[in-house]
């Protein structure tokens, strides 16, 4: 389900870089230990690499600092990860969709991909002919009107809360459109013993905005697939 102009596929891809390509979750653990010396529960994992961020992303907060220090608001760990973005970020490990990015560069349907952070982060370093653009990207209203300037037709996003302002924002046609939400720990609630999307809205949604939407894996190595609905 992708948008379409003049009778023509132009797929626009715009990708949060926060816990999608590169796990800033996790990263923010690393930078906090390796230059503050503050340790967190899942240090016993660091020799296992892959399990130390398994383990993270399942029970991540959305605000990763409530898992050294639970008195820290939300506010102010966001302010804190957009003032230290990229050395956190240097310190984050690859998303398993980061190996997509130049591969999906060179489909047909796929037109641009824009990589967004709240700071310039020389993206083209890494990726061939890949947009950086620079903005706040916990902030709906700077979404939504980078999608409406730029005819984004694909949003890749970590959060689901953040994700329902943006379908519910009045600015926000969402029809034609595809959402990729990270799968990550703080999407979810648990309820007798299952695990379900945070908000169920978000799919019961689909119908009336006409949208698609999926889940994205973020380990190489999660045994579970990706779901699109």
């Amino acid at each position: 389900m992708l948008k379409f102009f003049d009778g023509e596929e132009k797929q626009r891809i715009l990708v949060l870089n926060y816990n999608t390509i590169l796990l800033q979750s996790v990263g923010f653990l690393n930078y906090m230990k390796k230059f503050h010396g503050v340790d967190n529960p899942f240090s016993k994992y660091e020799d296992r690499e892959m399990e130390y961020i398994i383990n993270v992303l399942r029970f991540a907060h959305k605000n990763t600092a409530k898992i050294i220090d639970k008195t820290i608001e939300e506010d102010f760990y966001f302010k804190f990860i957009k003032s230290t973005f990229r050395e956190i970020t240097n310190e984050s490990p690859l998303a398993y969709a980061h190996y997509y990015i130049d591969i999906l560069l060179s489909q047909k349907f796929v037109q641009e991909i824009h990589i967004a952070s709240p700071v310039a982060m020389n993206v083209n370093e890494v990726y061939t002919n890949v947009i950086e653009a620079v903005f706040d990207i916990f902030d709906e209203n700077q979404i939504v009107n980078y999608i409406n300037e730029k005819g984004i037709t694909c949003l890749f996003i970590h959060d689901i809360d953040l994700l329902k302002k943006i379908i519910d924002h009045p600015k926000m046609d969402s029809q034609q459109f595809t959402y990729l939400l990270s799968k990550i720990g703080y999407n979810y609630r648990e309820e007798d013993d299952a695990i379900f999307l945070k908000i169920p809205e978000i799919v019961d949604l689909r119908d009336t905005k006409q949208y698609l939407l999926g889940i994205v894996n973020l380990p190489s190595d999660d045994d579970t697939e990706n779901i699109i609905f």
